[in-house]
């Protein structure tokens, strides 16, 4: 384990990533715990694997509660562990993604549109220990998260700032250092004119909010200012 492992399994995980991309394949992850620097998603890709993860560990009785098939950050100098920044149709599925509280505020995982829709998907994941947000959508254009755990994130369980057009089915958002469902509403002073003027919009609209457990976030449940 330890450096060189991470090390290779990161060399793996980007060769893999190559591969499904020219032939908008599949990654599929065998049970273990991969740990990787943040990384940079292709388009039309699915990464699987078989988390199956329990919600915890009360008198060190299961431990495999936090899932058999984890993705967990060995540094945190980026603005998301995975990357989906203008990719499209890129699906994550039955993965445990552990931050391990690197960087000062690295997000699990970031998706924005640049012009077009997305239709990005999590299901069944396991989203925790992140410095920012576990998931955050960015002007993001249709996105769904179903059947998903996410909690312990320093920021927001799901930032929806300037997000629209999706579906959170099924999912538990519990104890995150913000709110569990969240958009801004405004700009931040510090972002540049040029920024602001990409974005336009910084609520949240037209989202389906189903079915969803959403408890013990620090700041509040959810928080949808200036959205539709």
């Amino acid at each position: 384990r330890g450096l060189t492992h991470a090390a290779m399994h990161r060399s793996a995980i980007r060769a893999a990533l190559a591969a499904a991309e020219t032939g908008e394949g599949t990654v599929w992850f065998p049970t273990g715990t991969y740990l990787t620097h943040p990384l940079r998603l292709p388009s039309h890709v699915t990464l699987i694997g078989h988390s199956a993860w329990a919600y915890s560990d009360r008198n060190d009785a299961d431990p495999d509660f936090a899932g058999r098939t984890t993705l967990a950050a060995l540094s945190g100098d980026a603005p998301a562990f995975l990357d989906l920044d203008a990719r499209r149709g890129t699906r994550l599925l039955g993965l445990t993604l552990d931050g391990r509280d690197q960087g000062e505020r690295m997000h699990g995982v970031y998706t924005r549109n640049r012009g077009n829709e997305l239709h990005n998907m999590i299901e069944d994941c396991r989203i925790e220990h992140f410095t920012g947000s576990g998931i955050r959508f960015e002007k993001a254009w249709v996105l769904g998260v179903r059947r998903s755990l996410i909690m312990f994130n320093r920021e927001h369980g799901i930032d929806l700032t300037s997000g629209y057009d999706g579906w959170i089915i099924d999912c538990q958002v519990t104890a995150n250092g913000g709110f569990g469902l969240y958009a801004r509403g405004h700009a931040p002073e510090e972002m540049s004119a040029e920024e602001k003027e990409k974005l336009a919009f910084f609520g949240s609209a037209s989202i389906k909010i189903t079915a969803n457990r959403i408890e013990w976030n620090k700041q509040g449940g959810i928080y949808f200012n200036g959205s539709n």
